[in-house]
């Protein structure tokens, strides 16, 4: 039974590897127009907002991790905040309340524009890191309504990768503005 552990292990092991050159290739040749800005899903203007969990946070500060996926190939899930009509107070209403997993207390969430946020991280990475942010929208399921605003950012490098920590910092450069993810009851 070890024996078969030890080789099973070894195989992830490998596996994980050849997934991580592969990605490495992919970004090695640059950007590409693939998986650009759908055209209906709105310009480089737009914001979007991350859920950052309180582990995230030190000291008030949201570290790059929050950025990342959580293994090579897990695209982190954003939402597009002029999805929904009205001032940002509306907006981010409508997010948190079509929310599918539960916010922590002293979560936050994070903005950003996607536009400004996409040239940072090409700039920072001379063009190896093309972050793009594609349309997700999730149907009614169970109890949830649909969320017309999930989108998911693609590019974004994972925890595993070599480069996640560097690029999730530059994400977190952008970011323009933060807000509790749970708001207190009075």
């Amino acid at each position: 039974m070890t024996f078969l552990r030890t080789l099973l292990k070894l195989f992830l092991s490998i596996a994980q590897n050849f997934l991580n050159i592969l990605q490495g290739l992919k970004q090695e040749n640059g950007p590409s127009d693939e998986g650009s800005l759908e055209p209906d899903f709105g310009p480089d203007e737009n914001h979007i907002l991350r859920y950052v969990k309180p582990l995230a946070i030190d000291d008030g500060v949201i570290g790059g991790g929050a950025f990342l996926g959580r293994y090579v190939g897990d695209d982190p899930s954003v939402n597009w905040v002029e999805c929904f009509p009205g001032d940002l107070n509306n907006q981010i209403s409508e997010i948190r309340g079509k929310a599918r997993i539960t916010y922590a207390a002293t979560g936050l969430l994070a903005r950003l524009n996607i536009g400004s946020t996409r040239s940072h991280v090409l700039k920072e990475t001379n063009k190896k890191h093309n972050l793009t942010v594609i349309k997700d929208a999730l149907e009614a399921k169970n109890n949830f309504e649909e969320d017309p605003s999930h989108a998911l950012m693609k590019g974004a490098p994972s925890v595993e990768d070599m480069h996640g920590e560097f690029v999730g910092d530059l994400i977190a450069e952008c970011i323009i503005d933060h807000f509790p993810a749970v708001l207190k009851k009075e």
